[in-house]
């Protein structure tokens, strides 16, 4: 299992760059000028000091933390209060701009309301990006065997005890918010039963694409983190990611999910 995750750390989280600087360190770089990354990772793979442990400080070392007290700033100031998809999505909203632009066109509303909508839009999208980017950056920072990526559009945020998975935060949503205000707290088949309407409500086949060819499919994997209410993060974000952190203390092992024939493994935090 270690060599498994080795191998993803190397081939899925790593740029071709710091992999060469890893053989270089130890004497193995490649004697050709030029090398294709799978080359690259195969060398690491046989070099014994390239340990678990190894990439775990070296990633971490290498990543480069967001600056949360920004996020953490613009949040609390309550500038973002009014954000608001207004039926846009990231896989529809190109789409979704076009017909708020046609329909000003058409005399549905004026100049000044269609600019006030794409405010919002970007409202929603900072503010769903910043909770994003608080709870990323607070894992990582908080849990020392986490480890990051050190490359751009990475499919993982994070190796989180032994499990990679892509963070994902959201609220509750129709039937389930109506559940949550019973006060009873979720099953353990709930809470996967959960995270299934959640992965297939997220265009799962744009997911599969994106995830598709990766080692053991472990970029299918997700830790989905529920917030109930999504206003604390303009009063007490400080407080979410506590509850967040303190939740993820006592979790060790992800849920196996199955999602319409294939299986993924999930966490599932609710604070």
């Amino acid at each position: 299992m270690e060599k498994e995750l080795i191998k993803y750390c190397l081939s899925e989280m790593a740029a071709l760059e710091p992999i060469v600087e890893m053989l270089d360190i130890f004497g193995r770089k490649p004697a050709k000028k030029t090398i294709k990354k799978d080359e690259a990772v195969k060398l690491a793979l046989e070099c014994p000091e390239i340990t678990l442990d190894y990439i775990t400080t070296l990633y971490r070392n290498k990543w480069e933390r967001t600056n949360i007290d920004i996020h953490l700033d613009n949040l609390k100031s309550g500038i973002l209060a009014s954000h608001d998809w207004h039926g846009a999505m990231p896989s529809s909203l190109h789409r979704v701009l076009q017909e708020h632009v046609r329909k000003c066109a058409a005399g549905m509303y004026t100049i000044n309301k269609l600019l006030d909508i794409g405010t919002e839009i970007m409202m929603q999208e900072y503010f769903i990006v910043a909770q994003h980017d608080i709870l990323e950056t607070s894992i990582i920072e908080h849990f020392e065997d986490a480890i990051p990526p050190i490359k751009a559009r990475c499919i993982t945020d994070f190796v989180f005890r032994g499990t990679p998975v892509d963070l994902k935060v959201t609220d509750y949503k129709g039937e389930w918010a109506k559940r949550i205000e019973s006060g009873k707290p979720l099953t353990i088949e709930e809470k996967k039963r959960l995270i299934a309407d959640n992965y297939k409500e997220a265009d799962p086949n744009r997911i599969r694409k994106q995830a598709d060819g990766s080692f053991n499919n472990w970029g299918f994997n997700r830790m989905y983190v529920f917030i109930k209410d999504q206003d604390e993060w303009f009063s007490n974000p400080e407080g979410i990611v506590k509850r967040v952190l303190a939740a993820l203390d006592n979790i060790c092992e992800p849920y196996k999910i199955d999602i319409d024939g294939f299986t993924i493994e999930a966490f599932c935090i609710e604070a």
